[in-house]
């Protein structure tokens, strides 16, 4: 009978065995995933467990100064906002056969387990930015949005841009938009051409300065129109996409644990303007 030890050290990890598998879970590609396109990541501590800022909801006015005069001051929303940085994650297997098939014949070690967690990860990331975490508490953008407009179905061409532009005219004369995120009903339904154009409705919008995006987590039937900068919204990251290991004796396998902690963060909600009803 083989003893522990035996058995753990034929399982053991090499430094090159578990570079491959972490390049599995970093390397893979965020797919369909405009939360991070679209917000600008702000890098916190790896121990953060909380973040806190205040909403811009007032943001005051810029005057003409005259001399030995006090400067006008920014007002913010003084309800400051404390939110949860969250961790995502899910964990995956490599059994410790798999890991002695690939030294006794040379080849590189199965990642594709360790590639699907990664995505599973990421997805679960953006889902929180685009839409919420309702078990934390946390709003994305959409659920986040200050304004809305009720457009009608772009199945038909005219009615597109129709609803872009009233969805612009939501937003506060100070913002100005940069981004539309699609569910890929809608965004495939943008390269449509109205009789009496050349243009398709997606090189119209990028003709405003708006790049249209696609994005797995907004509903069909909907988009949101927003402006992307730092002083509209962040996303908060204590720690980026990696993996940790442990050897399991019980199932002689080792699990990894694929994760990442970030949160978004609203600070001017009259930014961004939800479409419903396309």
């Amino acid at each position: 009978m083989r003893q522990l030890n035996q058995i753990m050290n034929d399982a053991a990890l090499s430094t090159e065995e578990f570079r491959e598998v972490r390049a599995g879970v970093i390397e893979a590609k965020y797919v369909n995933l405009a939360g991070r396109q679209v917000l600008p990541i702000r890098k916190v501590s790896i121990g953060r467990q909380e973040y806190g800022f205040d909403k811009l909801s007032d943001l005051g006015t810029a005057e003409v100064i005259a001399k030995a005069t006090n400067f006008p001051g920014i007002t913010v929303n003084k309800a400051r906002t404390l939110t949860p940085v969250l961790k995502h994650g899910v964990s995956f297997n490599i059994a410790r056969e798999d890991l002695l098939s690939s030294r006794e014949y040379g080849e590189a070690l199965n990642t594709v387990m360790a590639r699907r967690a990664s995505r599973l990860t990421q997805n679960a990331e953006n889902e929180t930015i685009i839409l919420q975490s309702a078990l934390a508490g946390v709003n994305g953008l959409y659920a986040g949005a200050g304004h809305t407009y009720g457009g009608a179905t772009w199945g038909t061409a005219s009615n597109i841009p129709i609803s872009i532009m009233n969805a612009m005219i939501q937003l506060d004369d100070e913002f100005e938009p940069t981004d539309l995120l699609c569910h890929k009903d809608q965004y495939l339904e943008l390269f449509q051409r109205q009789a009496n154009t050349d243009l398709t409705e997606y090189e119209k919008i990028q003709k405003l300065g708006i790049t249209p995006r696609l994005d797995r987590n907004i509903a069909t039937g909907t988009a949101l129109m927003m402006q992307s900068s730092a002083d509209i919204a962040e996303l908060i990251v204590a720690e980026d996409l990696d993996v940790e290991e442990d050897y399991a004796i019980s199932n002689q396998s080792y699990k990894f644990n694929t994760y990442l902690r970030s949160v978004p963060a609203i600070y001017e909600a009259n930014a961004l303007c939800t479409i419903t009803g396309i």
